[in-house]
């Protein structure tokens, strides 16, 4: 299994790296993982001006990779560092294709997250734009000790069968113990049915 870990620095990306680090049965069947930083291009009209900048850009994306790929291979993985230019969605995406990655983690924000926002607007983008499963990684991520309890929201559409194929194929990505709770939301019909037959609704 490959898994594609885009980071920058941010305390989400560094919670992503303490996940991966953390579970073993992660490690145990992941050949490599891709560390990538994504960073912006200067304007030309800017880096004309800035001699060397493609190479101070180089040495602040290496600055953030090198202390992950220092924690991941402490923690037993084999990894691989990456350094783009451009918009990040486009190189994320991009770079998971040609890996080509089985799975990508993401933190849910980057460095400037909107309070109350579910999802950061890469990890959004990312998400919207590329067929591989993506875990997101909270800022505090819950994890109680004892068994791993797996919560599995379905609803009925086209997607529910793809979930609950990952999770077979991939069943070794969660503890040997691991319990799964099938999760579906019903919503209320009263308002949606004639009074006459509202009860029986």
């Amino acid at each position: 299994m490959k898994v594609l870990l885009p980071i920058d620095g941010s305390v989400y990306s560094d919670r992503a790296i303490e996940y991966i680090c953390e579970h073993s049965s992660l490690r145990a069947k992941t050949d490599t993982v891709y560390l990538l930083n994504v960073q912006k291009k200067l304007p030309s009209g800017f880096a004309s001006k800035i001699p060397n900048s493609e190479e101070i850009l180089d040495e602040a994306a290496k600055k953030i990779l090198k202390p992950a790929k220092k924690a991941l291979e402490a923690a037993g993985y084999k990894v691989k560092m990456k350094v783009a230019y451009g918009k990040a969605t486009n190189r994320i995406v991009e770079y998971a294709q040609e890996i080509p990655a089985t799975l990508i983690v993401m933190g849910s924000h980057g460095h400037t997250p909107v309070k109350g926002i579910l999802l950061g607007s890469k990890t959004s983008s990312v998400l919207a734009s590329t067929p591989i499963p993506l875990l997101v990684i909270r800022h505090k991520f819950y994890q109680k000790p004892g068994r791993t309890e797996v919560g599995v929201c379905l609803d009925g559409s086209e997607y529910s069968p793809a979930v609950l194929t990952f999770i077979k194929r991939r069943l070794p990505l969660f503890a040997k113990d691991a319990r799964f709770h099938l999760i579906n939301v019903a919503s209320p019909q009263n308002g949606l049915l004639i009074p006459e037959v509202s009860a029986f609704g």
